[in-house]
């Protein structure tokens, strides 16, 4: 096999793996790479640089899980990012989070809010003050259909929303935004 499918093999493989490797099994593939290097076995080298580039993309959307300790509403900053989507009983938008006091929540996570009843209009690149009640980004096991929670990892959705109480506070208009634009053109 040539050096690119060996790349490939290496990007894939730990797609397929239960856990992450622990620390014992990452200092053996650094091992393994300079050993490659050194005996000059390049296919060894594409392989194990792929899986270590793959593990450690796995290991950093896993770091930014939500703590469990967010059990409460919280009162949370952001700027909505993507159209609004308007079903016959909720409201769904993307949320990106700035300036938040909490220091358990990252500076600019992703939040997937769901707004139940008496949603107000909201627009792309909007920025809102919400109370909203998080939990992390799972979902039900379906053998047929599509993987939910593989999807929000892909999107980088650090957290799941639901509005907890319907006065949610516009803090800036839209502005000139790729998103408003696309909602301009949607419209």
């Amino acid at each position: 096999m040539t050096a690119p499918a060996w790349a490939i093999v290496g990007l894939l493989w730990p797609t397929f793996l239960d856990q992450l490797p622990g620390p014992f099994a990452s200092s053996l593939i650094g091992c393994g790479l300079l050993f490659s290097l050194l005996t000059k076995r390049f296919h060894c080298f594409w392989f194990l640089a792929a899986s270590a580039w793959t593990i450690l993309h796995l290991a950093q959307g896993l770091e930014r899980r939500l703590p469990a300790s967010l059990a409460e509403p919280q009162d949370l900053i952001g700027r909505v990012t993507g159209l609004p989507v308007e079903r016959e009983d909720m409201l769904e938008f993307r949320f990106k989070l700035k300036g938040n006091p909490d220091a358990s929540l990252p500076e600019n996570a992703l939040l997937l809010v769901r707004w139940y009843r008496d949603w107000p209009e909201i627009r792309p690149g909007e920025t809102w003050r919400l109370s909203l009640r998080l939990r992390p980004p799972r979902a039900r096991l379906n053998f047929s259909g599509g993987d939910t929670e593989r999807w929000y990892f892909n999107q980088g959705i650090y957290a799941l929303a639901t509005v907890a109480t319907d006065d949610g506070w516009r803090l800036q208009g839209a502005g000139f935004d790729i998103h408003a634009v696309r909602a301009m053109v949607a419209t």
